[in-house]
């Protein structure tokens, strides 16, 4: 059964290949590390559009797993996850966090 698509608006994320980090899928069509750079899809056209731009760069093993996923946006127009599932993966671990790579942050 398919996943059910979430409320929109949407980004895409996925992890890098080589990395593993968490990235998302920008307007120009590359891969960075914030959030609040990704393309935001407000329609299901343009949503479908990044997923398949997001699934083409998986087959060219540069991301793997590139999931929609739905957004909120701030006072700035600056996407964030709207869930907090989606937050913490993209941010990294919860406890500890002078430890981990977002330490250098």
């Amino acid at each position: 059964m398919p996943k059910k698509k979430p409320q929109g608006p949407w980004i895409v994320t996925a992890n890098d290949l080589l990395t593993g980090r968490v990235v998302f899928l920008t307007a120009a069509g590359d891969w960075q590390g914030e959030a609040g750079q990704a393309a935001v899809a407000h329609n299901d056209d343009m949503a479908d559009y990044l997923m398949d731009r997001a699934q083409a760069d998986a087959v060219a093993n540069l991301v793997v797993e590139p999931a929609l996923i739905g957004a909120v946006l701030d006072g700035e127009d600056r996407p964030r996850p709207a869930r907090n599932r989606e937050a913490i993966r993209a941010t990294g671990p919860t406890v500890r966090r002078d430890l981990g790579y977002q330490s250098a942050n």
